[in-house]
């Protein structure tokens, strides 16, 4: 839910093009593209993370008697 704010001015820069007619040149869209890229990475390594279980300790090895 952090990524909101990598988001944020993304969809800002949209509103702005859609609702005041705010020029989209290939530079903005390239930024905007490199945003979300960089979003959906963090967010995949995130997971990535979270579905690998840890590996367990090892267990010292008693000596016998």
């Amino acid at each position: 839910m952090g990524t909101y704010a990598f988001v944020n001015p993304v969809v800002a820069v949209i509103l702005g093009w859609a609702v005041l007619a705010e020029p989209m040149t290939p530079r903005v869209v390239g930024a905007a593209a490199a945003v979300v890229a960089a979003v959906v990475l963090i967010h995949r390594s995130r997971v990535r993370e979270q579905a690998v279980p840890p590996e367990p300790a090892p267990v010292a090895e008693r000596a016998a008697p």
